[in-house]
């Protein structure tokens, strides 16, 4: 398989599909567990195996054989869990949020698949929550996967988004690049 192709773990209604297909990738699966925005995302993504239902249940091996990739195959996997749970603005932080611990299943995928390449989304808060034991447990697990990666605060004006936006964006890759290197300078 030749080309740039990607998952979209925690989808949305596909908005992180939108930018890296602007950017190249081909998105082929992408997994969201509210059907409304899985509605949305089959009609901006056509060709992508859209699933709807919860992370937990969908077994990564199936869909590495389904959309017929061996390991390593995949050039990204890009995923936004729930950020709900890590916000500054929740009511309550807390380890019995499940949604805090969803992280986990996309780095499930991410040792099935075995792309070249690794992209995290989510809020800011993330990286005070338990005062930043999720963020450590990630950088551990993907360095344990063999990625070099990296995690930084970025804010949407500075790329030219008009949204007063900060995201907390880990970046990582098996191709020997340095990770902090992957981060787009800013351009605003």
């Amino acid at each position: 398989m030749s080309g740039l192709y990607c998952i979209d773990l925690f989808a949305g209604a596909g908005g992180i599909s939108i930018g890296l297909e602007e950017a190249g990738f081909t998105c082929l699966y992408a997994n969201e567990v509210s059907p409304i925005y899985s509605t949305t995302l089959e009609k901006g993504h056509p060709d992508a195996f859209v699933e709807t239902g919860d992370i937990r249940k969908v077994d990564a091996a199936s869909v590495r054989r389904a959309l017929q990739l061996e390991k390593g195959e995949l050039s990204l996997l890009a995923g936004g869990p729930p950020c709900q749970g890590f916000s500054v603005n929740a009511p309550v932080r807390s380890t019995d949020d499940e949604r805090n611990h969803l992280f986990r299943d996309y780095l499930r995928f991410v040792e099935e698949f075995e792309p070249s390449a690794v992209l995290i989304e989510n809020v800011p808060g993330m990286v005070s929550y338990e005062k930043g034991q999720t963020v450590k447990e990630i950088l551990k697990a993907l360095s344990n996967l063999g990625y070099d990666a990296a995690v930084r605060i970025l804010y949407a004006p500075h790329y030219g988004i008009p949204q007063m936006r900060w995201r907390t964006v880990f970046l990582g890759n098996r191709l020997g690049i340095d990770p902090h290197h992957m981060f787009p300078l800013p351009s605003h």
